[in-house]
C-alpha cells in the first residue's frame, strides 16, 4: 500500500511539491509489516547505495507476486533463476533508487 501527500487528507495544508511523496506506505506479508514514507526535505536527504532490503519469501508465487509488484517502474538487475544454493534468487531497483533481493528456499 502506498499514500502519496496529495492523495491524503492533509493535502491541502502541505507544500505542492510535497504531492508526489509518500506520506505512508506498507508491505505486509504473512504477519510482516514493513513500513516507510519519504517525508523528509530535500536538505535532509542523503542518497547511499549502502543498503539494500532482503525478503524472504514463504512461496514461489509470494516470490513472484512481490518481485512484480516492488520492480514495477524500476529496473531487475538479476531476473528470478534458481541459485547455486538451491533457492530462487532474484534483485532489481526500484523506481526510487532503493535495491531490493528476493530469496525464496522451498521446504
Amino acid at each position: 500500500m502506498v499514500q502519496l501527500v496529495g492523495e491524503s487528507a492533509v493535502a491541502a495544508q502541505m507544500p505542492a511539491e510535497m504531492g508526489p511523496k509518500v506520506i505512508h506506505s506498507s508491505l505486509t506479508s504473512d504477519g510482516f509489516v514493513l513500513m516507510a514514507s519519504d517525508m523528509m526535505t530535500s536538505t535532509d536527504l542523503q542518497r547511499s547505495q549502502s543498503v539494500s532490503l532482503m525478503l524472504e519469501c514463504h512461496s514461489t508465487e509470494e516470490i513472484e507476486r512481490l518481485f512484480a509488484q516492488i520492480g514495477r517502474g524500476g529496473q531487475v538487475t538479476q531476473p528470478l533463476t534458481p541459485s547455486f544454493w538451491g533457492s530462487t534468487f532474484g534483485q532489481l531497483t526500484d523506481q526510487y533508487g532503493i535495491h531490493w533481493l528476493f530469496d525464496h528456499t522451498p521446504a
